[in-house]
């Protein structure tokens, strides 16, 4: 991208008030260049992973599984290998609702071959084989991509229809887990899995989105709360975060620092207020738990104190300040306490 390009985008960016999101101010905070990358200049690579699929299709079993055919597809067990699928991937982003099939996109498949550096060791064969048969390389790279299980992998894509996509054992694995943690009554309870007819005095948010300005700032926040039980005879409002763990339960508390989760937590209980700044105030006690799911199905909530929070909250003022710093004098450089002085060792 040359000078004028990046000059445009960055005018386009600063256009309009920027909300930054949990993922979206830690990486600023620690990648200010990885964000200028991929928030200013829209470069941002699109994530599959698969224990991002699997964390979000746990939340969807637990909290909204009427949504589950509005979110998820189920895929053919004969998927292409992975390599190929990825090329298979690529095609499909580029030609996207194209009428055509696979095999009529020889040239980009082979672009795509080109810039993934697969198969580009095969050369023009030099003589005919048995059955009169000369290849060149470009129709041996596109043999190893147009078979059967490729060409159905890329119809299936045609119909997800933004829908992310699933095997059977990764459904399995997640209903399991959903079913861990709907087993347990101390959990359902915090969800508020079983008052969910009454909603007189009882409130029940999943997946809510909330959009919020900052005073004081001239960006925002933004967030989506995985659940949030607002109990009105109590005066209590709840805030439940899903967190699925690929180590064990015991892990979990290095997780928070390592990850940030302490600034996911501080930013949603700020999000929560500004939702319910109208029908709330002092009086009323906001809680925040984390409700955690390790790779044995061990569950376990982890309810943050008060004095915790008061103390995450101070961090995270000192990271909207960093982000400031960064946004307002528009260096995406280095992290602000690189940029502030000398680092000694």
């Amino acid at each position: 991208m040359d000078l004028n390009e990046r000059l445009i985008k960055e005018g386009e960016f600063y256009s309009s008030p920027f909300y930054f999101s949990y993922s979206s101010l830690n990486r600023l905070l620690y990648a200010p260049s990885i964000f200028y990358k991929e928030y200013v200049l829209k470069e941002k690579e699109i994530r599959l992973d698969q224990h991002l699929i699997e964390g979000k299709l746990t939340h969807y079993l637990v909290l909204d599984n009427a949504q589950f055919d509005d979110k998820f597809i189920i895929a053919a067990e004969n998927l292409p290998t992975a390599n190929v699928k990825d090329i298979v991937d690529i095609v499909y982003a580029v030609t996207g609702n194209s009428e055509y099939g696979l095999e009529d996109h020889k040239e980009v498949i082979l672009e795509a071959m080109r810039e993934t550096n697969f198969y580009q060791n095969l050369v023009d064969d030099k003589k005919a084989d048995k059955d009169g048969v000369q290849k060149t390389g470009d129709e041996k790279r596109l043999d190893k991509i147009l078979t059967d299980q490729s060409i159905q992998y890329y119809e299936f894509l045609k119909k997800k229809a933004g829908r992310d996509i699933i095997d059977a054992s990764t459904l399995d694995k997640c209903t399991k887990a959903s079913e861990a943690i709907k087993a347990n009554p101390k959990i359902v309870t915090l969800l508020g899995l079983d008052r969910v007819h009454d909603t007189s005095s009882f409130g029940i948010y999943n997946e809510l989105e909330i959009i919020c300005k900052l005073e004081g700032y001239n960006f925002g926040l933004k967030g989506i709360i995985d659940n949030m039980v607002v109990d009105v005879e109590t005066k209590t409002v709840r805030i439940n975060d899903l967190k699925t763990l690929s180590k064990s339960i015991s892990d979990f508390p290095e997780s928070i620092e390592y990850w940030r989760y302490w600034l996911q937590a501080s930013v949603y209980k700020m999000l929560a207020k500004e939702f319910l700044k109208d029908v709330i105030d002092e009086s009323w006690v906001i809680e925040f738990n984390f409700i955690v799911i390790d790779k044995y199905n061990q569950v376990c909530p982890f309810r943050v104190t008060n004095v915790t929070m008061d103390k995450w909250t101070e961090e995270t003022i000192g990271c909207l300040n960093e982000a400031a710093y960064h946004y307002d004098n528009q260096d995406f450089t280095l992290p602000f306490k690189f940029v502030a002085g000398e680092v000694l060792l």
